[in-house]
């Protein structure tokens, strides 16, 4: 049907995982945006999906969360003061998966594998 057809090429829709301004957007040197948050602040998952990796980066990132979403897409979450959510986890869009660190979140859209800009999606 035509409702169908609709929905298999609409786009997902992405929330901004956290409330504050953007400090610093993408460009050739960075592959999301960073957005102003307040120390422990909750971040929330910016469309449904599943938990595809959590960790911890030694070179200055910090804790991290990525998702997986249907279509191909995945969104990572980085500087993060705590995770929230266990790999495999199935995830709403809205639900808390951590708290922001150090005042800012790094946050990044991909889709197979290249690089999209999260302003056009919220």
């Amino acid at each position: 049907s035509s409702a169908d057809q609709l929905s298999d090429t609409a786009p997902i829709q992405f929330l901004r995982p956290a409330s504050g301004a953007l400090s610093v957007s993408m460009d050739q040197n960075l592959s999301g945006v960073r957005i102003r948050t307040t120390v422990g602040e909750a971040v929330s998952a910016a469309a449904s999906g599943e938990v595809a990796d959590t960790g911890f980066e030694a070179d200055g990132n910090g804790r991290y969360v990525i998702l997986s979403h249907d279509r191909g897409y995945r969104t990572s979450y980085h500087n993060l003061r705590s995770v929230d959510v266990t790999g495999g986890t199935s995830i709403t869009q809205g639900d808390v998966i951590g708290s922001a660190s150090e005042g800012y979140l790094f946050f990044a859209i991909e889709q197979l594998g290249f690089p999209l800009d999260p302003r056009q999606f919220f």
